[in-house]
């Protein structure tokens, strides 16, 4: 079983910003709470229009955000642990997509990371380890309890869902190989 950190591919195409920019707390929101419910759209914009990046069916954000194909391709490995929610990139239908599972499956007696003075609180994590539970199993995107408003994670079968379908803008860190 292997983990894999979900990134953006910034080299190769576009990133976006919301009008208006985001606070902090709205940043912030983004830690695996529910937001369909209130949720009033979003609008985007792509950086730099002039630039020859293309837009991918990932681009940059605060979260994830995705082409319609892409959620229709990733659509079934996304219910039950996000949220689809519509943004308006430009005249485009993309969604930002909500990573609402949040899970307790960071092995810290085999992970690396630096804890705040009070030695309980993770501060960054350097080498990830996972628990191989069944709570990990169940879900291809997920977000780490000790890290709610980081980067998503994503299991194998997303990442070949991905590249199988031809799907741009994504890019994958391997973070655990359970293997190893």
């Amino acid at each position: 079983m292997k983990i894999w950190m979900l990134k953006h591919n910034c080299n190769n195409y576009a990133s976006a910003y919301s009008i208006p920019e985001l606070t902090a707390d709205e940043i912030q929101s983004f830690d695996g709470r529910p937001k369909a419910a209130e949720w009033q759209g979003l609008n985007v914009k792509i950086y730099d229009e002039d630039k020859t990046l293309p837009i991918g069916d990932l681009v940059g954000f605060t979260c994830p955000i995705f082409s319609e194909k892409a959620v229709e391709v990733l659509h079934p490995l996304l219910d039950g642990s996000a949220e689809i929610l519509d943004v308006n990139l430009q005249n485009r239908r993309f969604y930002a997509v909500n990573v609402t599972a949040v899970l307790d499956v960071l092995d810290r007696e085999s992970s690396k990371y630096l804890t705040y003075r009070d030695s309980q609180r993770i501060m960054v994590i350097k080498d990830y380890a996972f628990i191989k539970s069944a709570e990990l199993m169940r879900h291809n995107i997920f977000k780490l309890a000790e890290e709610p408003v980081r980067r998503p994670f994503v299991s194998d079968v997303f990442k070949n869902t991905v590249e199988k379908s031809g799907l741009t803008g994504f890019d994958f860190k391997l973070v655990w190989d359970s293997t190893n």
